[in-house]
Formats: structure tokens, C-alpha cells, sequence
């Protein structure tokens, strides 16, 4: 396989996402986006940048953003995150992967298939993956 080709494609799938994650696209369909950190004040209210919304369901979808951990040394070891890995131009010869997350350890199955030595190391006794 081709790892230039293999990384072309992955970023243009998630630049492909990322249009469609865009709050303006779901403001226009009416959907109300709201970014802050909130709290729960009863079982129907919840409150976001001092405003408080009531509801009797409550989806909790909170996502993530890649971040460099302040682990000493972690910075000058040039650590990537799941979207500057994406950057890269050639195949490393060993990556080491801190968490065990899903979309952490799809890289880690992606690399080890083109041919890096991949290890994982994870605080938890298990890899984190999909829950069924």
C-alpha cells in the first residue's frame, strides 16, 4: 500500500466530515447550537453560560478535542494528536500510542497494517473501543 495515498484519503474524508459539522449548517436547519460548560440544576433544567434550559430528555454528547497532555518531555518528543497523525508524509517505523480510545486505536490498527511497529500503552487494564 501506498501510505501517501493511504494519509490523501484519510484527510480528505475528514475534511469531508468536517463540512458537515459545521454550526452554521445546523443553525440554517434550525437547530439552536450553544457552546459552554453547564450543569445540571434539577432533572429537567440545565444550565449553560447562565442561561436555563428545561427539557424532559437529555442526550449526552460532549465529543472531544485532541490535546497534548502535560506529560514531562511529551512536547519535545513531537507527540501528534489524531489529527495532526493525519499530516504526516512518511510511514514512521514505530509509533507509540498513549490511550486507548476508538478512534486512537483505528490509527493504531491503520499503521500496524502499513507496516509501523505500533505499541499501546493504556492506564486501564482494557482497551476502551465500542460499547455494544
Amino acid at each position: 500500500m501506498d501510505f501517501r495515498k493511504v494519509m490523501e484519503s484519510m484527510r480528505k474524508t475528514r475534511d469531508r466530515i468536517a463540512e458537515n459539522d459545521d454550526p452554521e449548517r445546523f443553525r440554517k436547519m434550525g437547530i439552536e447550537v450553544i457552546f459552554g460548560q453547564g450543569r445540571f440544576i434539577d432533572g429537567q433544567t440545565f444550565e449553560v453560560n447562565g442561561e436555563r434550559l428545561e427539557g424532559v430528555h437529555f442526550i449526552i454528547a460532549t465529543g472531544s478535542r485532541p490535546v497534548i497532555l502535560p506529560i514531562p518531555g511529551l512536547k519535545e518528543a513531537r507527540a501528534l494528536t489524531n489529527e495532526t497523525a493525519l499530516e504526516l508524509r512518511r510511514l514512521p517505523w514505530r509509533i507509540i500510542i498513549l490511550g486507548a480510545g476508538p478512534i486512537v486505536i483505528e490509527f493504531a490498527q491503520i499503521f500496524s497494517r502499513l507496516g509501523s511497529k505500533v505499541t499501546v500503552i493504556e492506564k486501564d487494564r482494557r482497551l476502551k473501543g465500542r460499547k455494544t
